[in-house]
């Protein structure tokens, strides 16, 4: 509730990396001000896969081009829990974005996901349709 009030402060944190990094991501969800969508942006990219995650969750409800292509690539991450959350957003109105096709295309043929996460699998048939129904 007061996070939003102090983003300053959560972005010295989050570059100071002097405390775990995914709550200062977490307790911002929701927030769509651009300081806010900045400091999702880097965390996207962070070392930490819960940090990426919680950006992909961040990111999948803000309304933005950035944050669409944003989860776009995060479609190529290595941790599951990103990849999922930005097959999730692909799936929703505000994010089928046709630069996801190849990426979607990629997960429903691999067979390593559909052996080790057949609902992901079945999510990115879904967003795929949505996302080539949108060109």
């Amino acid at each position: 509730e007061i996070a939003p009030e102090h983003i300053d402060a959560l972005t010295e944190l989050f570059h100071a990396n002097v405390y775990y990094r995914m709550p200062l991501i977490w307790c911002l969800i929701g927030e769509t001000s651009k300081p806010a969508v900045e400091l999702f942006s880097k965390a996207i990219n962070d070392a930490d896969q819960y940090t990426r995650w919680a950006a992909a969750e961040a990111l999948s409800r803000c309304r933005t081009r950035a944050a669409s292509t944003l989860l776009v690539a995060a479609l190529k991450d290595r941790s599951h829990l990103v990849k999922q959350t930005a097959v999730e957003a692909m799936v929703s109105a505000r994010f089928r974005d046709p630069a996801a096709i190849p990426q979607l295309k990629k997960i429903v043929a691999s067979g390593h996901l559909q052996r080790t996460a057949p609902g992901m699998v079945r999510l990115a048939h879904k967003a795929l349709r949505a996302c080539q129904q949108a060109r």
